[in-house]
């Protein structure tokens, strides 16, 4: 039976997220408003955001100048002091976006989707910029380490007006303009199932989502225990979709018992993951021996490929060797003391015994 994983609120807004644009609006479930009191402006503001809490900023609005002219929004990590004049520190969320001043005395909203996740305790800057000859209207503050405004998610410090893209710099300035946010990790995309099943030699892995949005890879991830997950692999994601999007992962190394979650990164970063799943293995052995017991060489069968190690009673490591899947692989154990011994793979806690006799 499929399962539909909600990832957050947002996923109900993402459904109406173009129209919503088209109509001015963002799709937010709070935000904070600051004073439109400009008295200066120029091209561009940059400002630091402090996380409280883990929060999404998803839009801003802002008092632009009058007319018309296409406007940029540039992250980074960290403050912005110090880097106001170094593009490379920065990172574009958008192409430039062309858009009319909604009239003296007003804000403006910027549709341009932000979607960047503030982890808790982490700053930010943010960059707003106009690119061909707009800009923004400001207040003069009093220093870049004065906070703003703030609420129970986080703080906005007095920023840095800008003239010229990254060129000269006035310091320090306040942003007139509104945040758009919502609380914690959010991922644009909803899964419409995850599913896992034994197909012969490996686990084959399905899942599907109904709509993806900034969506940039998931990882696979299996455990033996449903406690203590290793990453499988990665696949791509679409990036962005209005229809199903279907995937499929082979698994080739499995446990008897496997659990199995996704976990999906967006492009900036965030992640989050699925609701756990178990696919049961074969009963039989999945490594097959033979002959066994042997006098001086085993034929080893591996449905998966993987490092094997063969070690005595002690631990000891006599041999060791790489096999790749449904390959036969014959060792020589003939030089071996006559015991017991045990084809190891360590990694998924599986061991075949092997009794050499003479």
């Amino acid at each position: 039976m499929s399962k539909t994983l909600h990832i957050s609120l947002l996923l109900l807004l993402i459904l109406f997220g173009s129209s919503l644009w088209l109509r001015g609006q963002c799709p937010s479930t709070h935000q904070l408003n600051l004073p439109n009191d400009a008295n200066s402006g120029q091209n561009g503001l940059m400002f630091n955001v402090e996380a409280i809490n883990t929060i999404t900023f998803t839009c801003f609005d802002a008092a632009i100048y009058q007319g018309t002219a296409a406007y940029a929004i540039y992250y980074k990590v960290g403050t912005h002091v110090g880097f106001e004049n170094d593009s490379s520190a920065w990172t574009l969320v958008s192409a430039p976006v062309e858009m009319t001043n909604n009239g003296t005395g007003t804000m403006t909203n910027l549709p341009i989707p932000v979607n960047i996740t503030i982890p808790e305790g982490q700053t930010y800057a943010f960059y707003i910029m106009s690119t061909n000859g707009g800009g923004l209207n400001y207040t003069d503050g009093t220093h870049n380490s004065v906070v703003l405004a703030a609420n129970a998610d986080f703080k906005i410090y007095e920023g840095t007006g800008k003239n010229g893209d990254f060129g000269t710099s006035y310091a320090a300035k306040r942003f007139n303009g509104n945040i758009h946010y919502m609380p914690g990790v959010l991922l644009s995309v909803e899964y419409q199932y995850f599913n896992g099943f034994v197909d012969g030699r490996y686990n084959e892995l399905s899942w599907a989502s109904a709509t993806e949005t900034e969506s940039n890879y998931f990882e696979i991830e299996r455990s033996p225990d449903a406690i203590n997950f290793e990453k499988v692999a990665t696949v791509a994601a679409s990036g962005y979709s209005r229809v199903e999007t279907n995937y499929t992962y082979k698994d080739l190394r499995f446990y008897q018992r496997s659990y199995y979650r996704l976990k999906l990164v967006d492009n900036a970063g965030g992640f989050k993951y699925s609701d756990v799943i178990t696919v049961d293995g074969p009963t039989v052995d999945i490594v097959t021996v033979f002959p066994n017991p042997t006098i001086n060489e085993i034929n080893v069968i591996s449905p998966y490929a993987t490092d094997f190690r063969i070690v005595d009673i002690f631990g000891r490591v006599a041999e060791s060797f790489h096999a790749e899947s449904g390959a036969t692989y014959i060792i020589d154990i003939e030089d071996y003391p006559a015991g017991v011994y045990y084809l190891a793979d360590e990694a998924l806690g599986k061991k075949v015994k092997i009794v050499k006799n003479r």
